[in-house]
């Protein structure tokens, strides 16, 4: 039991830096048929889809919404 406990705790702490995902924020603007987009956050770009907020298995952690899109 202990050495059960002991691998899951090691597995844990190897795998919290790669889910977390730094944070980008993207100021306000106004597109140019005249609507407001308010400032947020996303998540930062690279060059793979299964880290974004909106892809399935995903939480975002500001908004707590569970990601949806299929890979």
């Amino acid at each position: 039991m202990l050495k059960t406990v002991a691998t899951l705790a090691m597995l844990v702490a190897l795998c919290a830096p790669l889910a977390a995902s730094a944070a980008v924020h993207v100021h306000g603007y106004t597109r140019k048929n005249g609507t407001h987009v308010p400032s947020h956050y996303r998540s930062d770009p690279n060059a793979t889809r299964r880290d974004n907020w909106t892809t399935r298995g995903n939480i975002n952690p500001f908004t707590g919404a569970i990601g949806h899109r299929a890979i």
